[in-house]
């Protein structure tokens, strides 16, 4: 008799692993196949590895052929004698669960009443598969859902995740299976590709490319460089915070910024007109970094301030930085001029660290707009550059506000 391979039957079967197979071929070689093989109908149900070395390696075989009354018989006996294996992972045996209780599902329309117990309770379907596999009602509808994104997963992306996920070779929880499947078919592909590629679990493929596709669409609204700003006025506060390009790569700091704004380097930032904007009486608050911070006291002398004391700001929350993890951010205070704070109580009353946990990149605290107003309440003409959003009672200048 010719045997036939039917790929709906054979798929029900979960997949050997790599070194599973190569001991079953070793075995069959060195011993013959000694167990027959299972068809009904000429259809093989049961002995595909075993069918495939043995026409490999030209060894004979034997098979029994059985009676089903129909294919969903076949399958319910398939799916019951693979879940005796006693090899199976519990990604296998999941699905396997999951197949069951649907095909059962299926045969008989909706969830149907099987014998009565002791006491005259109907039990449903998953109620005869939970106590039959001996795991909760809970789980086998769970098992459901994840055969059902399995299988939908398979139609997209062919059999070898499948096989991937249900052998451990990707690590993936039902959860990750289930958010997968949510993705259209093109995205579902690019994230498979990233697990295959890069040896990855499916929560830390989607994460990637979440991360690649954000800093794909920054570098977009990056791609004009920051302009020299002409301000026909003159100010007597100027709120600074420079996009700080950092000159070794972002492994050396913990850094990465050239993917949330455009970076300018040191030669650039001297070059902008600050010292033609400031009076003669004029204080500056300039933004520094603990890895930049001599950059940016040379900086704000460029300007033409001198330097005169600093603020620190406590971001509470752990930051990757350099030589250590970099909880805080340096505000400069340069002087021109009459700089120093009229409100003297108020400037003597003002602690030299404040705390306030940091946000989204780069993002100041209000604090420090309202601090610099207290300060200085006779300086009225005030500018922040690189701002991102404009201020009232402030000028404004900055990519993000022009």
């Amino acid at each position: 008799m010719e045997i036939q391979i039917n790929e709906k039957i054979k798929n029900i079967i979960p997949a050997l692993t790599k070194e599973e197979f190569e001991l079953l071929e070793k075995s069959i070689i060195t011993e013959g196949c000694r167990d027959a093989l299972i068809v009904w109908n000429g259809i093989l149900i049961d002995g595909h590895n075993r069918y495939n070395i043995c026409k490999k390696h030209q060894i004979d075989f034997k098979y029994i052929e059985k009676e089903f009354d129909s294919i969903e018989d076949v399958k319910d006996w398939i799916i019951v004698n693979q879940l005796s294996r006693r090899n199976l992972t519990k990604e296998q045996r999941q699905y396997l669960i999951g197949l069951r209780y649907r095909n059962e599902k299926n045969k008989h329309g909706t969830n149907r009443y099987t014998n009565k117990r002791a006491q005259n309770e109907p039990s449903k379907t998953y109620n005869k598969i939970a106590d039959e596999e001996n795991v909760s009602k809970e789980t086998v509808k769970r098992a459901e859902k994840f055969a059902n994104a399995i299988d939908k997963l398979t139609e997209t992306c062919g059999n070898k995740i499948k096989d991937k996920i249900l052998n451990r070779e990707v690590k993936a929880s039902q959860k990750d299976v289930q958010k997968l499947i949510n993705f259209d078919t093109e995205k579902q592909k690019e994230i498979i590709n990233e697990v295959v590629e890069n040896n990855l679990s499916i929560s830390k493929a989607i994460k990637n490319i979440k991360v690649k596709a954000q800093r794909k669409k920054r570098v977009e609204k990056l791609d004009k460089p920051y302009i020299i700003f002409k301000v026909d006025k003159k100010y007597n506060i100027i709120y600074a915070d420079p996009p700080w390009k950092y000159p070794a790569p972002k492994e050396f700091y913990g850094q990465d910024v050239q993917f949330h704004y455009n970076t300018m380097s040191i030669s650039e930032l001297k070059e902008l007109p600050v010292k033609e904007i400031s009076k003669d009486d004029c204080v500056l608050y300039l933004w520094a970094t603990a890895p930049l911070l001599d950059v940016a006291i040379e900086l704000l002398k460029t300007w033409g301030f001198k330097y005169k004391s600093c603020l620190v700001w406590d971001k509470v929350k752990h930051n990757m930085g350099f030589y250590s993890s970099v909880r805080h951010e340096i505000l400069l205070i340069g002087g021109r001029g009459q700089s120093a704070p009229t409100d003297k109580k108020y400037a003597n009353q003002t602690d030299s660290v404040y705390s306030e946990p940091r946000q989204e990149h780069s993002k100041k605290p209000l604090f420090y707009y309202e601090m610099i107003e207290k300060m200085h309440p006779y300086k009225t003409e005030k500018i922040e550059l690189f701002a991102r959003q404009k201020k009232e009672g402030w000028d404004s200048w900055g990519k993000e506000v022009r």
